[in-house]
């Protein structure tokens, strides 16, 4: 009778035990959520300002220019600065001149890591970026085209497809009121994960946390690119922009996952070149 009145206690003092085990451990776990709701809410606050779009700048006057000769810029991120670096401005220019059979005035500008809202400032002198890369002075040019690239950037830094598309339709808006047609490089897939995976483990979290925050898959271009051509239909604006897509030049040429070698820019500027004409024969 002893021995069950002990053992008994042993298992009454086991199950207080472990329900007392169980009631921390929900304790903790119940504090650590808490503390990862309070950690992310915070976070999200704080880098909120970073993926929204940039304030629409005042626009200004430029005046159509006189002549024959067809100007054209290239303006964006880096594969707009590597274009001018490498040399191709001038191979850009050569196959407008052989496919319109005008003179032609080419350039491009562009600055290594931008992303769109970056790309929109530099239009602007008022911006207060640097004045070395803004790109106002090309556009007072009065170009007849524009060709943009942008997008990489904003998918690498996962700002979200909102923040991408705003900021691309304040460019193409602003070149249109300038008299200028856009000319949009749609994006190709690019491998941003093998190109920036390998950062600190630190900044990777962030990577990751800010791609849920904003709801786009994490280095992934191509939401930023569907979005992009949703937005330009439901906004009318096809026929007033040249839109290059990817079946029409097949960019397989990439130098580091992310960057066009030598071949693919020939690539990119043959088609851009026969899009172009093909705009001014339809005019």
């Amino acid at each position: 009778m002893l021995k069950i009145v002990y053992l008994h206690r042993i298992i009454k003092a086991y199950n207080l035990c472990r329900m007392k085990l169980k009631n921390r451990i929900c304790s903790c776990l119940l504090v650590a959520i808490l503390g990862m709701a309070i950690v992310y809410t915070y976070l999200y606050i704080r880098w909120r300002p970073t993926w929204q779009p940039v304030e629409p700048q005042s626009s200004y006057q430029v005046h159509v220019h006189v002549g024959d000769t067809l100007r054209v810029i290239m303006i964006g991120d880096s594969w707009a600065a590597l274009h001018y670096e490498w040399g191709h401005d001038t191979t850009l220019s050569k196959l407008l001149c052989e496919q319109t059979n005008r003179p032609v005035q080419m350039v491009a500008k562009g600055k290594g890591g931008a992303k769109s809202g970056d790309i929109y400032l530099m239009m602007f002198r008022e911006s207060n970026l640097n004045t070395r890369l803004c790109t106002q002075p090309l556009i007072e040019l009065a170009p007849d085209y524009a060709v943009i690239t942008a997008g990489i950037n904003d998918a690498a830094a996962n700002v979200g497809t909102n923040y991408f598309c705003e900021n691309y339709l304040l460019i193409i808006r602003h070149l249109l009121s300038c008299g200028i047609c856009p000319v949009v490089v749609e994006m190709p897939d690019v491998d941003i994960e093998g190109l920036y995976g390998s950062k600190p483990l630190k900044d990777y979290v962030v990577d990751r946390l800010r791609s849920w925050m904003t709801h786009v898959s994490f280095y992934d271009v191509r939401p930023y690119r569907e979005a992009l051509y949703d937005r330009l239909l439901k906004e009318n604006l096809m026929d007033s922009v040249i839109y290059v897509s990817l079946n029409q030049w097949q960019p397989s040429y990439i130098e580091d996952g992310v960057h066009l070698n030598a071949v693919g820019y020939h690539r990119l500027d043959s088609c851009l070149a026969a899009s172009v004409a093909e705009r001014l024969k339809q005019m």
